[in-house]
């Protein structure tokens, strides 16, 4: 088997003539098959080698281009920042020019300030009484002080005028802008100059509220006018339902469709979020400073040419209108509305029985509700757009942590009068402190009558000359309709009523460093605080309050507070002579009146009859048995409750009111 297959195999691989030729013909078609696609190969790589030389010309030449461009684009780098070198150096020079107007200005505000010091005390000494000697010498001293006045006023008036055209100067090509209604015309935004970025919270410090239909443009172009003279005083403006806000600080974007932000291009303010104020920005803050010259020289005019007995207005410095709210924002339209139709500048002075100058309003918010803070930013908006003049400032309280809502109120009031008579309020940007004498102070819960402000006008000179008096309030506590009758009757009393009252910062010097920690109003009718010293109070209230909903959780709401008649029947108080009210006349008075009264048991108060005039019903006792105190008030329907052994308004232990139309002193057995 073996060997066969060896004989096979042998055959197998023997080669034939024929196929050996075959086999060199097949290797020289291979060799020429090979040489033709050596020449190929060849012909590919010179393909590629020419186009490589192409593409490294191509390049050279985009290196070229690139080095050009680089070229360009550092000359282009080089003029921007010399453009922005020159931008700075303006900006540094513009705001060295304001730094000398403002240092102008602070002299003039001291200067104004003095000299209106220097008037109050003149001006009160022409007030009746006075010996003639003394009033002519008053009179010679004011006719001193005129020309220093009228110097004054120019000197305000001029850098007025300069500080103006400043803020109006181009720094660039201009676009013009849409004036703002109610403030005039509005500095032009040069080209680029302001940002417009979509959905702003309004989360930083407000600033000056441009009332009125105003485009976007306009805000930009008051933030930017306002930003040139001081980069602190608008960081950016916001524009929102056709009104302007410009913002000291920093805001918040959060989507809020119709918002729109614009940011001046050199950034924002450095000025920290928080504290707050209604700013009047530029030459704003000289309007403030001419208007405090303007009523230094009305005060000298009008105390010179006063006849002897006229009251001393000027007396105490300007008054701060004082609101105090916390969470309750319906509450506080409802009184800022009503408040702002009584002002003196809503109404004349004529129909109001009050200056219209002056009177700046305080918005002081505990917290941070926003619904609060809308309300007082719409408010001031409307109020700068149709009253450009009024002053509305809103700073914000942070609250107190812990205690109840007596303690948390205790906190605040002392918080915000440190800020009224502490000099830390401003009216705007760069201006001098503002100077208050007094404060009347309302909580966000009352109405007050058409003649409140004629009122207080009124009183204000009692209190800050009669120092038997520590207070003047507008609200009577036992002013139900059925016991008030008189709507120009005012009487002394021994019992803080609150609700709508008016201090002055004497009065603050004396009570601010002891302020409690709660509960401040009882403290505030305790001895240690009174001091034997008493408080004017209105027959017909000239304040009501609505506050059902509040810390004391309608405590007397319905049984007392409710039906507190407001005055309806307007007193122009300025043509009253109030000097009765002075302890030394009113006491003679008002102890003659209570010992002339004829005596009456309670029923015979009720039957009513008897002989025309007035009654006197007596107590025996302070305690709840019969025939005393509580048990009379009781059962006549008077608020019972004893403040620091003191009676709600009485004086002297004696409760005046109307009953059944006859005048009753509800008096202790000893008088």
């Amino acid at each position: 088997m073996r060997s066969s297959r060896r004989r096979r195999g042998g055959g197998r691989c023997a080669l034939r003539p024929s196929r050996v030729l075959l086999a060199l013909l097949g290797l020289g078609l291979l060799g020429l098959l090979h040489l033709a696609n050596s020449v190929t190969l060849g012909g590919a790589a010179a393909a590629e080698v020419g186009a490589a030389g192409g593409e490294a010309a191509e390049v050279a030449q985009l290196r070229g281009k690139v080095a050009q461009l680089a070229s360009e684009l550092t000359a282009l780098k080089v003029s921007a920042d010399a453009q922005s070198t020159a931008k700075l150096l303006e900006l540094q020079a513009v705001s060295t020019r304001r730094t000398s107007a403002q240092a102008t200005l602070s002299a003039v505000q001291a200067q104004a300030s003095s000299l209106l010091d220097a008037v109050a005390p003149l001006a009160a000494g022409q007030q009746g009484g006075a010996p003639a000697a003394a009033a002519a010498g008053s009179s010679r001293q004011l006719a001193l002080l005129q020309p220093q006045l009228a110097a004054l006023q120019a000197k305000v008036t001029a850098e007025l005028a300069v500080v103006r055209n400043r803020a109006a100067a181009p720094a660039a090509p201009t676009a013009p802008a849409a004036p703002a209604a109610g403030g005039g015309a509005v500095a032009h935004v040069p080209a680029g100059s302001c940002k417009f970025e979509p959905d702003t919270d309004m989360s930083g410090s407000p600033g000056e509220v441009v009332g009125g239909m105003v485009t976007k443009e306009a805000c930009c172009a008051r933030c930017f006018s306002a930003a040139s003279l001081d980069r602190r005083a608008c960081a950016a403006s916001v524009h929102w339902d056709g009104v302007c806000y410009l913002q000291r600080g920093g805001a918040v974007r959060v989507p809020k469709p119709g918002r729109w932000a614009c940011v001046p291009v050199f950034g924002p303010s450095t000025l920290p979020v928080g504290g707050g104020g209604v700013v009047v920005a530029g030459a704003q803050a000289l309007q403030t400073t001419a208007a405090v010259a303007a009523a230094a020289a009305a005060a000298a005019a009008a105390a010179a040419a006063a006849p002897a007995g006229a009251a001393a207005s000027a007396s105490g410095g300007a008054t701060a209108i004082l609101v105090i709210c916390y969470n309750r924002p319906d509450y506080l339209q409802r009184m800022l509305t009503r408040m702002l139709a009584q002002h003196p500048v809503s109404r004349g002075s004529v129909a109001a029985g009050a200056p219209t100058a002056g009177w700046a309003i305080v918005v002081s918010q505990d917290g941070t509700d926003a619904r609060v803070a809308a309300v007082v930013h719409k408010f001031a908006a409307h109020v700068a757009a149709k009253f450009p003049e009024l002053p509305v400032v809103h700073i914000q309280h942070q609250q107190r942590q812990g205690g109840n809502g007596y303690e948390k109120l205790a906190s605040h009031f002392g918080w915000a009068f440190g800020q009224i008579f502490g000099g830390a309020l401003k009216s705007g940007a760069g201006t001098a402190a503002l100077k208050f004498g007094r404060v009347i102070t309302l909580e966000d819960d009352l109405l007050v009558a058409p003649d409140f402000f004629s009122y207080f006008h009124a009183v204000a000179p009692l209190l800050d000359q009669d120092r038997t008096l520590l207070a003047a309030s507008a609200y009577n506590d036992n002013g139900q309709r059925q016991f008030v009758a008189d709507p120009e009757a005012v009487y002394r009393t021994n019992c803080f009523p609150g609700l709508g009252w008016m201090m002055n910062a004497a009065a603050w010097a004396e009570l601010g460093p002891k302020w409690p920690g709660g509960y401040w109003d009882d403290w505030l009718r305790e001895p240690a605080q009174t001091k034997g010293r008493a408080f004017l109070r209105p027959e017909v209230g000239r304040t009501k309050t609505y506050g059902r909903v509040g810390v004391s959780q309608a405590q007397f709401f319905d049984q007392y507070l409710d039906t507190i008649k407001l005055n309806d029947a307007p007193v122009d108080f300025s043509k009253k002579d109030l000097s009765y009210l002075t302890q030394a006349k009113y006491d003679a008075q008002f102890d003659a009146a209570v010992a002339a009264a004829r005596a009456v048991t309670l029923a015979e108060l009720k039957a009513g009859g008897g002989a025309p005039g007035s009654v006197r019903l007596q107590y025996d006792q302070l305690r709840n048995t019969a025939e005393s105190y509580m048990h009379l008030a009781s059962s006549l329907g008077l608020m019972a409750d004893i403040k620091a052994d003191v009676p709600r308004t009485a004086y002297h232990g004696v409760v005046t009111f109307r009953y059944n139309g006859r005048l009753v002193y509800l008096a202790p057995a000893h008088k």
